[in-house]
């Protein structure tokens, strides 16, 4: 299977490209990467623009790249992101009509876009999600079908668990899978949960809901249902070693329109909601009792929402599915204070299908340095991280925040460099992560001298 990711004669290509990367790295940016379903209320479904994914720095605010989609061109889902940076990921068909599914990769270093996985099912494309630790997909090509693990060097089958499976979500370790299930008898439904390695069922939760979440670990479900009279909300949380309810609250004057997100930092929910408040509406993860409110450009509008691993920020685009063309709006969000920080118009008449954020490197810490003639030893600490280090870059200058002296690359994992044979001088030495996004932020300054 390695063949799909670097096939043949690419293989050379794509290491002569990394190589340069490595030599001449670049600074890294927050990328925001939105997905086009290249359809709207003008576009015939038989003459549409093929779907395109926008690649924006939102920390400079300017668009880095509009690339049209060349392979799953029609009724697009996704994208999701390796957490190295490096992969985005998303499944269609060629033709508006529901044709054979494609899962297609992108290499956002070198622009290259190839069919990753061509499937004989016929139908909508079901779901797709990236394993937020591994270089890891789960795909399911249509509802109520075995899932699909797709691995750099292996795919493999996992069965459907149940009657009519549906996947739905991963938890934030990547370690468990969610898969609802939707029996002939709508009062069997439950949401199934498996070992996303093995594939064996580890617990489950006695309801589906219209949208879900899990905590980081996976040992809670959270659910955002419509009201009994079909309106309102209605959350729950679910222990899913027990199927336990834990906590519930029914919300009026509402209706949930997602998605639902759980943010594992401060413990809080977030659920896109239309009514009388219309917004992105935090909740407390514990309670559900009313947190904030993140507030939308347009009373109809709907979001797609990414939160940063990082940061307390939120990136939201609001799609207007009012009469007439849509209308996208990207939105970012100071989630701690419930603020609008920066927001701008996107391209109109055309579906956002999702968006992902690009994995910033992690940062090294605790750099120190020992000298001992000619010989300098150098010592880190690798930060824990969601996202993945390519490779490290160990860089030198005449002066604080230079590299005008040395620049040398370092295996990802690696937590000490001995350098020998070093000329005397003084030397302001950092080191600093790399991945498919860029150059990360760099660790401590330290000063060697080698007399």
């Amino acid at each position: 299977m390695a063949t799909i990711w670097f096939a043949g004669p690419l293989r050379g290509v794509l290491a002569a490209l990394l190589l340069l990367l490595c030599a001449v790295p670049t600074s890294a940016q927050t990328r925001l990467y939105i997905l086009f379903a290249g359809d709207g209320p003008l576009c015939p479904p038989t003459d549409c623009e093929p779907p395109r994914v926008l690649e924006i720095d939102v920390d400079g605010r300017r668009l880095m790249a509009n690339t049209p989609v060349l392979h799953a061109r029609q009724n697009a889902t996704g994208p999701v992101v390796t957490p190295d940076g490096q992969y985005l990921a998303w499944m269609g068909t060629e033709s508006a009509m529901t044709a054979a599914s494609y899962l297609s990769v992108f290499d956002t270093a070198t622009r290259w876009q190839t069919p990753l996985v061509r499937t004989s099912v016929q139908g909508m494309p079901g779901s797709l999600f990236a394993d937020p630790t591994a270089v890891r997909l789960f795909s399911q090509f249509q509802y109520d079908s075995p899932m699909t693990v797709i691995e750099p060097q292996l795919t493999r089958g996992m069965a459907a668990p149940c009657t009519g499976a549906t996947l739905t979500g991963l938890s934030g370790n990547g370690a468990r899978l969610f898969v609802g299930c939707t029996p002939a008898t709508p009062a069997a439904a439950q949401m199934i949960v498996l070992d996303s390695t093995t594939g064996v069922a580890v617990g489950t939760a006695p309801e589906l809901g219209s949208f879900s979440a899990a905590d980081d670990d996976g040992a809670h479900y959270f659910s955002a249902s419509w009201g009994p009279a079909g309106y309102g909300v209605v959350l729950s949380r679910y222990d899913i070693a027990t199927g336990q309810l834990l906590a519930r609250r029914e919300i009026s004057g509402s209706y949930p329109t997602g998605p639902l997100v759980f943010d594992a930092r401060d413990g809080r929910l977030y659920l896109g909601v239309s009514g009388l408040a219309p917004g992105i509406q935090v909740y407390d993860g514990q309670t559900f009792a009313d947190v904030g409110r993140l507030p939308p450009p347009m009373l109809d509008a709907r979001p797609t929402v990414v939160l940063d691993p990082d940061r307390a920020l939120a990136y939201a685009v609001w799609t207007s599915f009012a009469a007439g063309p849509l209308r996208n709006r990207i939105m970012v969000y100071e989630t701690a204070a419930f603020t609008v920080l920066a927001e701008s118009n996107l391209a109109n008449d055309t579906r956002v299908v999702g968006m992902a954020l690009g994995p910033r490197p992690p940062r090294a810490t605790n750099l120190a340095a020992n000298v001992t003639g000619n010989t300098v030893t150098l010592e880190w600490t690798n930060q824990t991280s969601r996202s993945i280090a390519t490779s490290l870059v160990v860089e030198a200058g005449s002066m604080p925040g230079l590299s005008d002296l040395a620049r040398l690359s370092v295996p990802q994992g690696q937590t000490t460099l001995t350098v020998t044979d070093v000329p005397s001088g003084r030397y302001h030495v950092r080191v600093r992560s790399l991945n498919g996004t860029g150059l990360g932020d760099p660790s401590n300054e330290v000063v060697v001298v080698v007399r």
